[in-house]
């Protein structure tokens, strides 16, 4: 969804945009959706070796004003054959050593070895994010953080909002949102719906970009359940904090739009491919 709504913006800008990608059972060789030249080649798990080829002959047969590669997990290595093609690297987030806890020894460390090698392949490119915490975590493996932009995912405000919330019940109603991996570790990971209300998260990469502490939730010590159980008891307990994190997290979410992450990320797009990096 992310790479969807930042290519199909491209193209309402008036931009000519090819997407290559793995395919999926049923789905055709070549489509196009919103305007976006759809190439699907290969399965996904073994896409870091299926579709450099297709690029790499792509940019052969015809000239593209820019490269990106969104490095979702594991890299492509785009810079040992993009030519003088000028590259922009997206980076939702990486693995690091938390892969040993999501998959078995041999395809974390798979995983692990491949992102190691970023630094050194990537050292000469931009890069686009979307959290500081991705930001921070490429700057301690050695990127230029000059080079790093960070830009924010959006949601879709029509869709989810509630025009007539239903009242609170006065039974306390604790939510968990997340994905079930490992991890993600929900065991301990109490997150509510950040449309509706504060959140009590974990003070870990990603969730500490999520909420604010103090303002629209809570952070409390990574693994540490009775932290998480006491920051849930007393915000249920104190109404009137709830109510004000309620608000503050709601104003905070309205700030993020799919309109906005396209435009600043064509507006990082137009500068590298013009030669004007960092």
């Amino acid at each position: 969804m992310h790479l969807h709504h930042i290519l199909k913006g491209a193209v309402a800008a008036g931009h000519e945009v090819d997407l290559v990608c793995s395919g999926y059972a049923g789905a055709p060789a070549s489509d196009e959706i919103d305007g976006v030249r759809i190439h699907r080649r290969g399965h996904w798990a073994v896409a870091n070796f299926t579709l450099p080829p297709l690029v790499r002959s792509m940019l052969k047969r015809e000239r593209f004003d820019l490269l990106v590669e969104d490095i979702n997990k594991i890299p492509f290595y785009t810079p040992l054959y993009r030519g003088r093609t000028p590259l922009v690297a997206i980076v939702p987030h990486l693995f690091g050593k938390t892969v040993y806890r999501e998959a078995n020894p041999l395809t974390a460390t798979y995983v692990f070895g491949a992102e190691s090698l970023i630094p050194r392949v990537y050292r000469d490119v931009d890069f686009e994010v979307i959290s500081p915490s991705t930001r921070d975590d490429l700057i301690a493996r050695g990127m230029d953080g000059d080079r790093i932009r960070t830009i924010y995912c959006g949601t879709e405000h029509e869709r989810f909002a509630l025009a007539d919330p239903p009242p609170r019940n006065p039974t306390p109603l604790i939510v968990s949102w997340s994905r079930l991996r490992r991890y993600k570790s929900v065991d301990v990971a109490l997150r509510a719906f950040r449309h509706i209300h504060q959140a009590v998260a974990s003070d870990a990469p990603g969730l500490r970009d999520s909420v604010r502490h103090g303002e629209t939730g809570t952070l409390v010590p990574y693994g540490d359940a009775q932290a998480f159980a006491a920051a849930a008891l007393e915000l249920l307990r104190a109404p009137d904090r709830w109510q004000a994190h309620s608000e503050a997290a709601r104003r905070w979410a309205a700030t993020f739009s799919w309109e906005r992450c396209a435009r600043e990320s064509l507006e990082l797009f137009t500068r590298v491919a013009g030669g004007g990096g960092r």
